[in-house]
Parts: structure tokens; sequence; C-alpha cells
């Protein structure tokens, strides 16, 4: 009798380890998302203006109504590949430095303070203020004083379309 009491507790003990093994999670899938992927994901949209603000003061939207921002990203590899700049009759970009169109990057793929927009001597660097959501996003430059001599810093709050 004390044979068939150990090995049921053995069976038992051994199903207990197996099961306890398992976690909730285990079904294929990263419980931990690449921090880079994730970031990347979550600005590759168009955005449009919802709040300009220059030197502290707030600037009527009517400026940048037909004003957008898109980023693209490689879809399988999800990182950062192309923007477009629809500046319609904006006064202020972004893209103060670069073209149009081109390559945007972030500074740090897993911890992003800045979106940095061109390449080589066509660059602009925007720093990201706040939080990356899927929804809104701040960025804030400063205008060098070979586009505009009074160097303001320009703030665009951005929402998703």
């Amino acid at each position: 009798m004390n044979t068939l009491k150990q090995i049921v507790f053995l069976c038992s003990f051994c199903a207990l380890l197996v099961l306890g093994a398992c976690s909730n999670d285990d079904d294929g899938g990263d419980s931990n998302p690449d921090p880079i992927v994730t970031n990347a994901n979550t600005i590759a949209t168009t955005w449009t203006v919802s709040k300009v603000v220059e030197d502290g003061f707030e600037i009527p939207l009517i400026a940048f109504s037909s004003f957008s921002v898109t980023f693209d990203i490689d879809t399988l590899l999800g990182q950062p590949t192309d923007y477009t700049v629809v500046t319609g009759n904006a006064p202020y970009t972004p893209n103060y430095n670069s073209p149009n169109t081109g390559t945007w990057a972030f500074d740090n793929l897993a911890n992003p303070t800045q979106i940095v927009l061109g390449t080589g001597d066509n660059v602009s660097t925007l720093a990201i203020i706040g939080d990356l959501t899927e929804t809104a996003i701040t960025v804030e430059w400063t205008q060098p004083d070979d586009v505009d001599k009074t160097t303001p810093t320009i703030s665009f709050e951005l929402i998703a379309q």
C-alpha cells in the first residue's frame, strides 16, 4: 500500500511540475514585444496638426489646415523608412532643413527622444515631448537662424488620421 501511495504522490508531483512550467502567455507570441518595432509602428501613419505653439504663443490652426506628415515603415521589419510632408500653406514645417520626402529615423530605436528627418546635410531633428502614442505626438524644434533669423522654438501637437 505504501508503494501505491508513493507512486500516486510521485505522479502528482510530476504533473504539478509540468503544469507549473506553463504560463498564460505561452501562446507562441512574444510577451515582450521589441520596443524598436513597437515605437516605429506607433507613429507609422499620417498626422495632422491639432495645436501649434511658437515661443509660447499659440498660432491659429487655419495656417496649418492643409499640413500633414506621414511616417512609413518597413512592415516586414517594423523599421522606419520614408516620410512625406504636405506643407500646404503652413508657415512652419518640421522638415525645416530637409526635403518634403525622404527617410526618417529615431535617435535611439528602443527609447527615442528625437525623430530625425532626412540624411546627410539635409537633416531636421525634432524633439519628442512626452510619450509616443498611436493617437497623439508632440514634437518641438528651434528654427535655425539660416531658416528664420528670429530662431523661434516651434511645437506641433499632431493627431493621427
